[in-house]
């Protein structure tokens, strides 16, 4: 195999039955070693030496398919002696990787960047609990399977047959968008056996970060086609109940309506649990029978019920993004909503700004000079985002307003200078830097604005999980 480009690097070092990560000074958060490798012609042996030579180690090279087809993960700017190569061949599912099996480790070489320099050892165990981001950890698990299938006894027995079904439950993404909330349950252990988007820009960004183009439209969908699955997950769209919207619920033929085809899955394939998500205002639509009546329909089908409206500054992301989250189990589990997160944990604006930004992204100096003029406290303290609501008013906060899907052009502006990047429109929602942006910026606004909060999806997806494993411990 010969390459004639630079490719991104994507690193798993393993050794007996850990593999090694990093953890990045800003983000809090562990990567595998990476790095832009220049790759030229160049044999696998050259890079086993080179290796060898690097870090003084004794290396050996596992060849694999054991990646989703996807790059995993993009740690740039961070020099590294090991190399994992993950490559896609045009764009289709092929991909081939590489992992570097360290048989002798003394000392850990650090990057000289200053990006990060705490590096540990993760076993099987350690990585189903830490809260890395889930496709390092699910691919790490793999390497770790796949080193023990391989070579015996790099990995413990027990540490494989897990003792709980919910260590590796189905769910299936319904109304998927652009992924997030199968991100926030991946993170947990879950694994995706069916999706459905009707949104073909919202497919193209699924395809190219999961590898998977998702079924279309749900309502021509045969529930007995659709394979089996513990957990059913659906961001059902909220247009027909938003405050903004027409507010026609149920009597929006295209919209409203969706929610019984999730109702009819449920009947047919009967699930352990289910996750919903909507706008917070479900609860007031119609006063309140629109709530009423999803909850009197899921319960006639024999499901415990919670809701909650939980709030995304709450979990982490700088943005004021309420949202209603819907839970379900057939069994009478014991379940509570996640409590928010220390406010020290939180990210802040200044995490998740770029700098450098391109020029396009400012708007024309009268659009500038229009909302300074109308700022409500001109001595704010910058970075902040402020909104204009629709009555002309600019307010600045030190968190973003909620990323709406048909918002106008200066909806939200950076310090009232600029738009937000289409990666910190991710950044806002929660999703990784290693989340692929595929689409132009208009397409990436209205998809990141009928997103998810992905930490409120993993931290209610880690609550589920808790409350189903502690009542199978019961029984």
């Amino acid at each position: 195999m010969n390459y004639n480009k630079s490719i991104t690097a994507t690193v798993y070092v393993a050794n007996n039955d850990k593999v090694l990560l990093h953890q990045h000074k800003k983000y809090k958060t562990w990567f595998p070693l990476g790095g832009h490798v220049e790759v030229n012609e160049f044999p696998h042996e050259a890079a086993i030496r080179e290796v060898k030579e690097e870090s003084g180690l004794d290396v050996k090279l596992v060849e694999t398919e054991i990646a989703p087809s996807i790059e995993l993960a993009r740690v740039k700017r961070i020099p590294a002696p090991f190399c994992l190569l993950h490559e896609g061949i045009g764009g289709d599912e092929n991909f081939f990787d590489f992992i570097y099996i360290a048989e002798t480790i003394e000392t850990i070489p650090c990057p000289e960047s200053g990006e990060s320099k705490e590096f540990k050892w993760f076993s099987y165990e350690e990585l189903k609990e830490n809260d890395i981001k889930p496709h390092i950890k699910n691919t790490a698990l793999a390497v770790l399977k796949y080193l023990q299938e391989k070579e015996g006894s790099l990995v413990m027995e027990q540490d494989l047959n897990t003792s709980s079904m919910w260590d590796d439950f189905r769910f299936i993404d319904l109304f998927a968008g652009i992924g997030g909330i199968r991100l926030g349950f991946e993170s947990v252990g879950g694994r995706c056996v069916f999706s459905s988007e009707f949104d073909e820009d919202a497919c193209t960004t699924y395809k190219a970060n999961f590898g998977e183009h998702p079924a279309g439209d749900i309502t021509k969908i045969d529930a007995k086609d659709i394979p089996d699955f513990d957990v059913l997950l659906g961001g059902f769209p909220c247009q027909a109940f938003s405050i903004i919207g027409k507010k026609e619920g149920f009597a929006n033929e295209t919209c409203g309506t969706l929610f019984f085809d999730i109702e009819r899955i449920l009947k047919e394939k009967r699930p352990k649990a289910f996750m919903l998500e909507n706008v917070r205002n479900l609860t007031a639509h119609d006063g309140g029978n629109t709530f009423k009546t999803i909850k009197e329909h899921l319960e006639a089908l024999g499901y415990h019920v919670h809701a909650k409206v939980l709030n995304a500054l709450d979990f982490g992301p700088p943005q004021k993004r309420e949202r209603i989250i819907i839970v379900g189990f057939i069994d009478d589990v014991d379940f509570e909503f996640p409590e928010p997160i220390p406010i020290e944990e939180r990210l802040t604006l200044e995490d998740i700004l770029e700098n450098n930004v391109d020029s396009k992204y400012y708007v024309k100096p009268h659009i500038r000079d229009s909302r300074l003029a109308r700022l409500k406290d001109p001595n704010y303290p910058k970075p902040y985002i402020s909104h204009e609501n629709m009555a002309g008013s600019v307010t600045p906060h030190p968190y973003s307003s909620a990323l709406r899907a048909g918002a106008s052009a200066n909806y939200i502006l950076i310090n009232d200078e600029r738009r937000p990047t289409e990666r910190e429109m991710l950044r806002i929602q929660g999703f990784p830097d290693t989340f692929r942006i595929v689409v132009s910026y208009g397409k990436m606004k209205k998809q990141c604005g009928n997103s998810v909060a992905v930490p409120v999806i993993r931290a209610v997806a880690k609550q589920m999980v808790k409350a189903l494993k502690d009542y199978e411990n019961k029984e």
